[in-house]
């Protein structure tokens, strides 16, 4: 590298982007394939937010150097930046693999990892980079984000509370802090912690979003608007910022000024990530559906999910409920070790995504005696961590087979106790987690005498909710309708098994469209199936202020209303595959 390019990189490092394109534009100018520059000319353009340009710089960098790890993580990492998620994994993996102890070549394979919602490769990676620089202040909260990811909020916060005392100043750490507190449902201390990276940084956008979404989750749309409004001038610059602001002026009836926001957003995002140009799409969309303008509204839906990249494999979906089916058979799942507690404090509350869990929860945490936890991770993490616990670590659903009631009791006891200290006093809390209608056989062995709630709506229209809400990657099902067909089917056949199986776990099966039109009836036998007395309270759910973090706050902060019933129909003329694929799934509903 000639001295006058080191100059570049130190000047790039330093924040002189101005410099730094200025020498890298001399050095190209003299021969136009000089790598070292057009890695140089890309990271300006990266720190700019030009990730077209930074594509196309490194693209070139790495045609005219093949094989350099050092051009290939900064592909990857560009690549990262603008939601090419899978391509940078597996660029930044090739990287990481030529630089084995380059730290910073772990750190942002684990970035990527983390971007993917990949937390369990993201900690072994993290951890790896942590090993090699245990000082490095950015390998230590990026491990702690990991753990976020992966809902272990009391080491994430052990994590990113290590790197705070090293830069205490840091906004990134500051938003980071904030944000995991939120996630570990601890509220004031997110919010004063959100405030004190505002105060850090009066222009953290990402702070200011999060300490929105907090009000918004508390039901104070006046003050998230007021608060990000005062980030107006700053916002739109910033990638969510019109997403987060449209959502909540929406909610205050300024669909206009939600509309042009997000319009404007739209049309300059084709340089951004993709999960932020889905996000305005699916937020559009849902504008323009509130107004009755449905083709538009499943334009923008349509648009949002094809710019998803499609990562849902049928093949892996329908192999994993064969062998959940073979795991728990009712000869094996007989003879299978139960722990010997009797707490009747877990309850669960499953289904389909958008199949009503949200609405029932709030009904049910309307009673004194229960507390509403929302979507909690933990059985599926112990799902996990069984396996690990054991000399070759097998894999869910496998490593159920070679459980002890030594293991059993051991991680239903820290169940227990992590109820215990959300719960406080309740007699039941509720989990909501919808997919752990794929773990009712563990449930069943942790918890003998817990009860499930199965929350089933009108097949089409629970996958045409999902398809018309941005998820976590973790649901990659819902970008594609004949993936959603495959993934009610798997649903729907494992809900068949467990039936057959079970025949002893308290369940109730609960009808969204019965609950619309039978509220005091359904309350009622709810209560009942809790174990608990009536409360009117139960009827006013929509008064109650918990804190609430699901894609339905708004629908659980109003009075039951029915205009969710049949919603298919608003989109029925551009839902063809999806219609004919639950054909028999409707009829099975139908005649329940």
């Amino acid at each position: 590298m000639s001295p006058a390019l080191a100059r570049g990189y130190q000047a790039i490092t330093r924040g002189d982007a101005a410099l730094a394109e200025q020498i890298a534009r001399q050095a190209l100018f003299v021969s136009s394939t000089d790598a070292d520059a057009l890695r140089l000319l890309a990271m300006v353009h990266r720190s700019r937010n030009r990730l077209r340009e930074a594509t196309e710089a490194i693209d070139r960098a790495v045609a005219a150097r093949p094989g350099d790890p050092m051009l290939m993580g900064e592909q990857g990492l560009i690549q990262l930046l603008a939601g090419r998620i899978q391509d940078a994994i597996a660029t930044l993996k090739a990287s990481a693999q030529m630089l084995p102890n380059n730290p910073m070549a772990l750190y942002f394979l684990g970035r990527a990892y983390i971007s993917a919602f990949e937390a369990v490769p993201a900690i072994k990676v993290l951890t790896a980079a942590s090993k090699l620089a245990p000082t490095n202040h950015e390998i230590t909260l990026q491990l702690g984000v990991a753990h976020l990811h992966r809902g272990l909020f009391g080491r994430a916060l052990q994590l990113i509370e290590s790197a705070l005392a090293s830069r205490p100043n840091d906004p990134s750490a500051l938003h980071y802090h904030g944000t995991a507190l939120r996630l570990a449902r601890r509220y004031a201390d997110a919010k004063a912690a959100y405030q004190k990276a505002l105060a850090v940084k009066p222009d953290d956008v990402s702070s200011c979003i999060g300490l929105a979404q907090i009000l918004e989750q508390e039901g104070d749309f006046d003050g998230a608007a007021r608060l990000l409004e005062s980030q107006r001038a700053i916002g739109p610059r910033t990638p969510g910022f019109a997403t987060a602001y449209a959502r909540v002026v929406a909610r205050l009836g300024r669909n206009d000024d939600a509309k042009s926001m997000l319009e404007a957003e739209i049309a300059r995002s084709e340089g951004m990530a993709v999960q932020h140009r889905t996000a305005a799409l699916f937020a559009l969309g849902s504008m323009l559906e509130s107004e009755k303008d449905f083709d538009r509204a499943f334009e923008c839906f349509r648009r949002a999910n094809d710019l998803t990249p499609r990562t849902f494999k049928p093949e892996q979906a329908r192999s994993l409920t064969d062998r959940i089916i073979q795991t728990f058979s009712a000869a094996r799942h007989a003879t299978m070790p139960r722990a010997s507690n009797a707490s009747e404090l877990p309850v669960f509350i499953v289904g389909m995504p958008r199949s009503g869990t949200s609405l029932v929860e709030q009904i049910v945490a309307s009673h004194p005696r229960v507390i509403g936890a929302g979507e909690l991770n933990y059985v599926p993490l112990i799902s996990h961590q069984i396996g690990q616990s054991l000399p070759d670590k097998p894999k869910f659903p496998e490593s159920m087979l070679a459980l002890t009631p030594a293991l059993v009791n051991e991680f239903a006891d820290r169940h227990l106790e992590q109820l215990r200290e959300i719960g406080g006093e309740a007699d039941r809390v509720t989990d909501k987690m919808p997919h752990n209608f794929r773990n009712l056989g563990l449930i069943r062995l942790l918890f003998p005498r817990a009860r499930v709630i199965h929350c089933r709506r009108n097949p089409i229209d629970v996958c045409t909710s999902c398809y018309t809400v941005q998820f976590s990657p973790v649901h990659n099902y819902s970008n594609r309708l004949d993936d959603l067909v495959v993934e009610y089917a798997e649903y729907r056949r494992l809900m068949r098994h467990w039936r057959a199986t079970l025949t002893d776990l308290p369940m109730l099966d609960l009808p969204y469209e019965e609950l619309t039109r039978d509220q005091e009836g359904w309350t009622r036998r709810l209560l009942d199936f809790c174990g608990l007395e009536w409360d009117e309270r139960c009827l006013r759910f929509y008064e109650n202020a918990r804190v609430m973090d699901t894609a339905s706050m708004d629908q659980v902060r109003k009075p039951l209303y029915h205009s969710s019933v049949a919603r298919y129909k608003r989109y029925e003329k551009h839902l063809g595959p999806l219609i004919e694929g639950l054909k028999p799934y409707m009829d099975e509903y139908a005649g329940t």
